[in-house]
């Protein structure tokens, strides 16, 4: 929340409205979880810094410099992408939580 927040005033400052504002925060905050999420599974800065970078560059490869980018659509799928990473993670942990079940014999199930 801290990333929309800090960009809320230079939004404001641009001339945009307020969908378009909270679009935009919805993407930040979005995206900040895939940064970070990226950060945890590369363990390198460098993918961080390059996921942040493809964003800012993103937007400005429509026409005329972002003149068909709309943020609550972006918002939405960044969202979406969220949501999705969070599933799989849940799920891998899920799995991984079950671990193997000793059975007599002294062997593991799926072994």
């Amino acid at each position: 929340m801290t990333w929309a927040v800090w960009h809320l005033i230079p939004y404001a400052q641009a001339g945009h409205g307020p969908l378009w504002i909270a679009g935009q925060c919805l993407y930040t905050v979005a995206l900040r979880v895939v940064i970070v999420w990226l950060y945890l599974r590369s363990a390198s800065v460098l993918t961080a810094v390059a996921c942040h970078a493809a964003s800012n560059v993103g937007w400005s490869l429509f026409p005329d410099h972002g003149s068909h980018y709309d943020p609550v659509v972006t918002g939405g799928i960044a969202t979406g992408v969220v949501l999705l990473v969070v599933m799989v993670r849940r799920c891998g942990r899920r799995g991984r939580r079950i671990g193997r079940v000793r059975v007599p014999g002294g062997q593991y199930p799926g072994a």
